[in-house]
């Protein structure tokens, strides 16, 4: 359940079959399971040692037939005959799916209910909107972004009680009008206030990336908030926290750039000053950073 987990799915329940998994008890165990209308799919890990897998995958072949299983059946087999077993499955005719290992039948299972794997967030390509950048803190650390990663290239002119207008290219020295990018990320640097309404009108213009650096937004205004991402299927990283970086080819938040390197190690933290100290550290010692994200300290909903 927690490999589901860590790859953004949402285990509902866990039964074990044992050793002996007949068709007559993953029969019962499918209908135990599946008595929970809200269940999307079901996972099925099977490491054999003295059992065999294709034994296994004949059981399971007959239980999804006969309970007449409707969501997608993703079965890991590992051990004795496990290859026949899979051969099995995939020869069925059955809405069955055999994993190649635990960790790929995690990320099967949760696309196939309709979730999203875990995954990067940004990369070279993403393209990146700063609301509020024309007050102190966003300018400074908008221009210490171009220099980090010259590819930062868009940003976002907010009049008062205006809605959303793409307005200028940073990476020029003047303002030119600039076509709304395919799927943008947008980095928040708006005053608490004032903030609840950048981020409603992020989500409204069909962002599903939100980065929220502003802190002491009220806790009423983050629950309002809330709602309107849970509708939109939008993630916001934050608010109160200094944003992510993938070394090398995307920051967006206030994080010191050059303390990162490409390499191959993630970092996911709740503390700003850990945070800095596990990069320096694994900088140092040449280990380098695949992807950093640093999210929110207080209590709000968020991430």
């Amino acid at each position: 359940m927690d490999i589901v987990k860590l790859h953004g799915g949402e285990p509902a329940n866990f039964l074990d079959v044992g050793g002996g998994a007949t068709k007559e008890r993953v029969t019962e165990a499918f209908k135990i399971i599946l008595s929970d209308s809200n269940v999307k799919a079901v996972l099925v890990n099977i490491f054999g040692g003295i059992v065999r897998c294709d034994l296994i995958a004949d059981g399971i072949i007959g239980a999804v037939a006969e309970v007449g299983v409707n969501v997608p059946v993703v079965v890991r087999l590992e051990g004795n005959n496990a290859e026949l077993g899979a051969k099995k499955l995939a020869d069925s005719g059955l809405n069955i799916i055999a994993a190649k290992s635990l960790t790929d039948a995690a990320q099967q299972v949760v696309c196939r209910s309709g979730g999203e794997i875990m995954s990067i967030l940004i990369d070279k390509n993403t393209k990146v909107i700063c609301q509020g950048f024309t007050g102190s803190q966003g300018l400074s650390t908008l221009n210490k972004q171009l220099l980090t990663v010259p590819k930062w290239s868009a940003a976002l002119r907010q009049a008062k009680a205006a809605p959303l207008t793409w307005v200028c290219r940073c990476s020029t020295p003047y303002a030119k009008p600039l076509k709304r990018p395919a799927r943008p990320a947008t980095v928040i640097y708006v005053p608490a206030p004032f903030c609840k309404d950048s981020i409603l009108e992020a989500i409204d213009a069909g962002i599903k990336l939100i980065i929220t650096i502003t802190e002491g937004i009220p806790t009423l205004d983050m629950l309002t908030v809330k709602v309107k991402l849970d509708e939109a299927g939008v993630r916001m990283i934050g608010p109160n926290c200094p944003g992510v970086i993938t070394p090398g080819a995307c920051k967006i938040g206030i994080m010191p750039g050059h303390i990162h390197q490409p390499g191959k190690v993630g970092i996911v933290s709740r503390s700003g000053t850990l945070t800095y100290e596990a990069v320096k550290q694994t900088t140092d010692y040449g280990f380098g950073q695949v992807y950093l994200c640093r999210y929110r300290r207080r209590p709000d909903p968020g991430l």
